[in-house]
């Protein structure tokens, strides 16, 4: 599998680490840029296409969902992840990509890997 280029749309150091110590658990290759705001989000994806795109739904409107929808590259993946479970959030913001963060980094390390496994297999 190629090295993966993701890009994390966080504020909280927590859940900056917490997805790194996935992403490192999962054994994908991986380089991983961090925006802390959907501005500086937008300012990277100018510049980069990442395969994906993970997004913190706290700080992320309905608009700014849009905007990022039409703003991201074809070839990357958008997904909004939260502590909401997926179907209230689906149904309130027509979100397709969803991951609910689970309480564990080895259980997200499992659902990044079958998400990419699934999305990027060559």
């Amino acid at each position: 599998m190629k090295k993966l280029h993701i890009l994390l749309v966080e504020k909280s150091e927590n859940q900056i680490e917490f997805f790194t110590d996935a992403l490192s658990e999962s054994g994908l290759g991986f380089i991983c840029n961090t925006a802390r705001s959907i501005e500086q989000a937008f300012k990277i994806l100018k510049n980069s296409i990442p395969d994906a795109v993970f997004v913190d739904v706290s700080i992320s409107g309905a608009q700014t969902m849009s905007k990022l929808k039409k703003m991201k590259s074809a070839q990357s993946s958008l997904i909004f992840y939260s502590t909401v479970p997926g179907t209230t959030l689906k149904q309130t913001a027509s979100v397709s990509n969803y991951v609910q963060l689970p309480g564990s980094t080895e259980t997200m390390a499992n659902i990044l890997k079958n998400f990419f496994n699934d999305a990027y297999k060559s």
